[in-house]
C-alpha cells in the first residue's frame, strides 16, 4: 500500500535523504558567519545545489506517481488542503517566539550570541520542520477507483472497495498527528475513511481522515454508498 516510487534516471537515484541532510549545513552557516560572509556563502551555495537536486527528484517522482495514478483511472478531484491564513500567522509567531526565547536563554554560549541563536532555531524550523509552519504537505488524488494520497515521498492508494464507510466529522479539531501544526486547526468538515479490515489498511497505517478545502466537491466524487444516509450529496 505505502512505499517509494523507484528513481526513473541517474540524476534521481541520488539519495534524498543524503540531500535533505544538507539542511544541516544552516549550522555552519550561522556558526561561521562573519564579513565578508564568504565561507557562509559558499556553504550556502552547497545548499542551494542540494535543494536543486532535491527539486529535479521530486519533478520525476511526481511525474512517475501520476502515471500510476492513471493506471487507476482518470483524476476526478485533485487539492493539495492548506491551513487557514490565521493559523499560518499564529505558527509563524510562535515560531519567532521560541526562536527569540532560545535567543535570550542560550546567547552567549558556546561562543554564539543571541542573534546566532535566534536565527539557528528559526533556520531549523524554516528548513527542517517547516511542515510546523505550513502545515504537512498531503495531497488528495481521487480517481473512479479510489483516493490516492501523497504525502512527501510517500504514497497510498485506497480503493473505495477497501472502505466500510466514510464517516463525516464536522468541526474537526486537526492535531499535530494530522497535520502536524504547532497549533491545532479546527476543520469544518472531515471525511474519515473507516476500513473494512478491523486492523486498519495497512500495518501502518490504521485509519485515514482527509482534511479537504473544498469538501463538497470531494463529497460528490466519492460513491454515494459509502455515507450514511443522512449525508449523501443528492440530500443537500
Amino acid at each position: 500500500m505505502i512505499d517509494m516510487h523507484p528513481a526513473p534516471n541517474a540524476l534521481m537515484r541520488i539519495s534524498s535523504t543524503l540531500m535533505r541532510k544538507a539542511i544541516y549545513g544552516w549550522f555552519f552557516v550561522v556558526v561561521f558567519f562573519v564579513w565578508p560572509p564568504v565561507l557562509s556563502g559558499l556553504i550556502l551555495a552547497v545548499m542551494a545545489l542540494a535543494f536543486l537536486i532535491l527539486k529535479r527528484q521530486r519533478d520525476a517522482w511526481e511525474r512517475a506517481i501520476r502515471d500510476d495514478v492513471f493506471k487507476t483511472g482518470p483524476i476526478v478531484y485533485e487539492e493539495q488542503p492548506r491551513p487557514p491564513a490565521k493559523t499560518f500567522l499564529i505558527n509563524t509567531i510562535v515560531v519567532l517566539a521560541i526562536s527569540a526565547g532560545f535567543g535570550i536563554l542560550f546567547g552567549g554560549s558556546f561562543g554564539l550570541n543571541g542573534w546566532k541563536w535566534f536565527a539557528l532555531t528559526v533556520g531549523f524550523f524554516a528548513l527542517e520542520e517547516a511542515y510546523l509552519i505550513l502545515g504537512a504537505p498531503v495531497r488528495h488524488l481521487v480517481t473512479d477507483q479510489g483516493v490516492w494520497l501523497l504525502y512527501d515521498i510517500d504514497k497510498i492508494f485506497v480503493r473505495f472497495s477497501q472502505l466500510s464507510e466514510v464517516q463525516v466529522e464536522r468541526e474537526y479539531l486537526a492535531s499535530l498527528g494530522l497535520w502536524g501544526m504547532l497549533v491545532p486547526v479546527r476543520v469544518p468538515l472531515a471525511f474519515r475513511l473507516a476500513p473494512r479490515n478491523p486492523q486498519g489498511f495497512t500495518w501502518r497505517v490504521r485509519q485515514l481522515v482527509l482534511l479537504p478545502e473544498d469538501a463538497a466537491a470531494l463529497r460528490r466524487v466519492i460513491p454515494e454508498y459509502l455515507f450514511a444516509e443522512d449525508e449523501r450529496p443528492h440530500t443537500e
